[in-house]
């Protein structure tokens, strides 16, 4: 049990940081013409209503990159697929509630509320994958 729920926390850990890297690596490319403080929802409405599409598919990217090492790692470390789903929801869940704090194009909330789910499941297959293969018998 206790394996499951490092598994668990961890693949949450393993979300936030692809999240972190890749928005950073995002707002790099495409700053915001002024400094936004990170709870001022209405600057980044205003931003993310005005902000080139490259600028978005950043932050789209880097959903899709947590989506599936997130969830993928916490299956590897818990060996159970449920894991890393549960890491998968979780990042739903909390996609869904920054959906709904901030304005984002529709484009982009349709796309990261159907990527996320499914990309999981990929993550979670892939780490089964490379668990069965290190533990099928050796010809």
């Amino acid at each position: 049990m206790a394996r499951l729920v490092a598994a668990y926390f961890i693949g949450l850990i393993a979300v936030l940081i692809c999240l972190g890297i890749g928005q950073s690596i995002s707002l790099e490319l495409y700053p915001p013409a002024e400094t936004i403080e990170p709870g001022d929802t209405e600057a980044w409405a205003a931003y993310l209503a005005n902000a080139p599409r490259g600028a978005i598919l950043g932050i789209l990217f880097s959903y899709v990159l947590a989506a599936f090492f997130g969830p993928a790692l916490a299956t590897r470390i818990g060996r159970q697929k449920h894991i890393g789903l549960f890491v998968g929801w979780t990042m739903f869940v909390f996609g869904l509630l920054s959906l709904f704090k901030t304005t984002h194009p529709t484009w982009f909330a349709l796309a990261s509320s159907v990527l996320i789910l499914p990309t999981a499941w990929s993550g979670c297959r892939w780490s089964m994958t490379l668990i069965e293969k290190r533990d099928a018998p050796k010809a």
